[in-house]
């Protein structure tokens, strides 16, 4: 089991995770302070099935859509590929194409689900959610993720999608299913719209 991410950072979790039996592999940030951690992943996951035959399956511990070539480049070699990720935090594009999922639940969250829904960040998340909704529902039609991301903005100064553990907004969203995430052909636009 290997643990990717830029260790400096968070040098001390590298003992716990030692301790656990987890290996884990250093990550820099770009010069835009941007992970590399997803590339590194793609890039050691082949290169770990490409030496050892014998490894069949992949379990990979995220929710991030962009490891969908991943994903489709192990199954057509006849791979498994399962996603193990909290419930609501897998992109459904991701689920779609792995061949299951894992759901994480440790108990500390479950203990902890009842306190926290009354957070003023649970709040908010929900009037975002709420809110969102609503527009979708008024303009009846995909609005573009970037325009949300304003109007969010405006009404929530101090909300941050990353707080939650999603990267970009457009994950944020997909995690509700109410709205559908879908992007432009070059996979570089999101737009939301209300799923059916």
């Amino acid at each position: 089991i290997q643990a990717f991410g830029d260790w400096v950072r968070f040098n001390e979790q590298i003992n716990n995770l030692q301790i656990s039996g987890i290996q884990p592999v250093f990550t820099p940030l770009s010069r835009t302070e941007k992970s590399s951690a997803d590339t590194f992943i793609c890039v050691h996951a082949m290169k770990l099935f490409m030496q050892n035959q014998n490894i069949n399956t992949l379990i990979l511990v995220s929710g991030d859509r962009d490891f969908i070539p991943l994903l489709n480049e192990l199954r057509s070699l006849g791979k498994n590929t399962y996603l193990m990720g909290v419930p609501g935090s897998i992109s459904r594009d991701l689920v779609n194409v792995a061949d299951g999922i894992i759901e994480y639940r440790p108990e500390k969250i479950k203990h902890q689900e009842s306190k926290s829904l009354q957070t003023p960040q649970k709040k908010v998340s929900d009037q975002i959610k709420d809110r969102i909704i609503s527009l979708l529902k008024k303009e009846n039609r995909r609005i573009n993720v970037a325009t949300i991301g304003i109007m969010i903005k405006k009404e929530h100064p101090s909300f941050n999608h990353k707080e939650f553990g999603y990267e970009k907004l457009s994950h944020f969203l997909d995690g509700f299913p109410q709205i559908k995430i879908e992007y432009d052909e070059d996979k570089l636009v999101a737009y939301a719209s209300l799923a059916k």
